[in-house]
């Protein structure tokens, strides 16, 4: 896949290498752009070359391993004032051979939970936030006290059945009761090792939000565009629901650490809205640094679609509350 690149910004691609939950991350020496800081492996593209082809020509002369890139992950382009790059991340599962130092970098394996330890320059933040975020996120439908104890049982189940991120959802009751259910939700994902996101349309559903154990808070659009700033510490996830290239651009102004956009394909919840289909979704994509899940019509079997074209993975209601 050959990208098209403004001239000003350096073309870098970049493998994450992530192997039985452990990334293979260097060191950059001290005298480089960002010395000293911990990246994800890569180089620079040499003319007339793809991505695919830069990867395995750097990952074999940096660190002696034989690579196959599976897919992209993320593209990120970052101006850090002196230098602007596009970083062009694939993912990458398995390699031969056995890592060395060849330009004589620091080289370290590393659980996916622990890169937060790690200093990386700022590029690289989006690429840890895409790495622990799951391929799919599931968004509650929306409970009722007549049926929240079925509405729990179908949560559970569908924590047993993979899935770790999950926005919940309830515009039908008042805070407290919210609030309540959201408890007794967080409690059921803390024993599945799973994210619970709330909703959050008001902002006294935010004032809650930030004193709970909970792993982050979802902006609807209206609440997104109304935020000037980040209405949340970076201590949790922070995501928005856009439709357009406006909520795009400010959700990255607000530095969201992920968002939704739709609806890619006609839906029953929204039959006159019109779908975007997969290559505006893709259009889209290019203009946000940070993950994007595909929303919409869509379910577990458009998985590889939206990852082909760039998306971090799928969201949905009806196609993942099963």
């Amino acid at each position: 896949m050959q990208v098209q690149v403004m001239s000003e910004f350096v073309h870098v691609a970049v493998a994450a290498i992530v192997v039985d939950g452990q990334v293979l991350l260097t060191k950059r020496p001290d005298h480089l752009h960002q010395g000293g800081l911990w990246e994800f492996p890569g180089g620079k593209l040499e003319p007339g070359e793809t991505v695919c082809q830069a990867l395995v020509r750097e990952l074999k002369e940096e660190l002696d391993i034989k690579i196959t890139p599976a897919r992209p992950l993320i593209s990120i382009h970052h101006d850090y004032g002196d230098k602007k790059v596009l970083l062009d991340v694939w993912i990458v599962h398995d390699y031969k051979g056995e890592p060395r130092a060849c330009e004589g970098q620091g080289i370290e394996c590393l659980a996916i939970s622990d890169l937060g330890k790690k200093p990386f320059p700022a590029a690289n933040q989006a690429i840890i936030t895409a790495l622990s975020l799951p391929e799919f996120y599931l968004i509650s439908p929306d409970p009722n006290t007549e049926t929240w104890s079925e509405f729990k049982c179908q949560f559970e189940k569908a924590l047993k059945g993979g899935i770790s991120l999950v926005q919940f959802r309830a515009k039908q009751v008042n805070v407290r009761t919210y609030f309540k259910w959201a408890q007794e939700l967080s409690d059921l994902a803390d024993t599945y090792k799973a994210k619970l996101i709330l909703n959050s349309p008001t902002d006294d559903y935010l004032m809650y939000a930030k004193g709970m154990n909970v792993a982050g808070l979802h902006l609807s659009s209206e609440h997104l565009l109304s935020s000037e700033q980040r209405p949340i510490g970076k201590d949790k996830l922070l995501g928005a629901s856009c439709h357009n290239l406006l909520e795009v651009q400010h959700a990255q102004a607000i530095d969201v650490d992920f968002i939704t956009l739709s609806p890619i394909k006609a839906t029953a919840s929204h039959p006159d809205a019109q779908p975007m289909g997969i290559e505006a979704f893709k259009a889209m994509v290019s203009e946000m640094n940070k993950p994007v899940y595909a929303l919409g019509g869509l379910g577990r079997e458009d998985l590889d679609e939206v990852l082909s074209n760039g998306g971090q993975g799928v969201a949905a209601i009806r196609g993942l509350w099963v």
